[in-house]
């Protein structure tokens, strides 16, 4: 299927957002949380990460928000910044394949789909987030 020129951002997978009365998680969400437990577990205060990338300390943190979109190329650089001093490095495509996993267990476990639209276009309240999200993310992540 072709893209719509005019359209901006990424395209929801899935047939778009929920209908209504149905919940779901957002991917960059769940992503930007990834990239969160994986700096703190190796860590790496998002100072350094900032440093290392020469951005500011806000671009690391609305990356791990999921506020910025995040692409392969992103998460390569990012995964290399926080395991520079690791005795095993990262790729930016472990984060992305340990998201897409927690992603589906949540679906599995929860019954929450997950969408790949940004959280600007997200329907009020269809949505887990914050840290309702974070702690769901936070228990597959350690129970790995």
């Amino acid at each position: 299927m072709p893209r719509d020129r005019n359209r901006r951002g990424p395209r929801p997978i899935g047939g778009g957002p929920p209908g209504p009365g149905v919940r779901g998680v957002l991917m960059p969400e769940v992503i930007g949380f990834v990239l969160r437990l994986a700096r703190k577990d190796l860590r790496v205060p998002q100072t350094l990460v900032a440093d290392r990338l020469d951005v500011p300390q806000t671009t690391i943190s609305k990356l791990e928000r999921g506020v910025i979109t995040h692409s392969v190329y992103h998460l390569d650089l990012f995964a290399e910044a926080i395991s520079r001093d690791a005795e095993r490095g990262l790729e930016g495509w472990h984060l992305m394949k340990d998201a897409t996993d927690i992603a589906a267990a949540i679906e599995e476990e929860e019954g929450l789909p997950s969408y790949w639209i940004s959280p600007r276009q997200a329907p009020p309240g269809q949505f887990v987030r914050g840290r309702e999200l974070f702690a769901l993310v936070e228990a597959i992540w350690r129970g790995r």
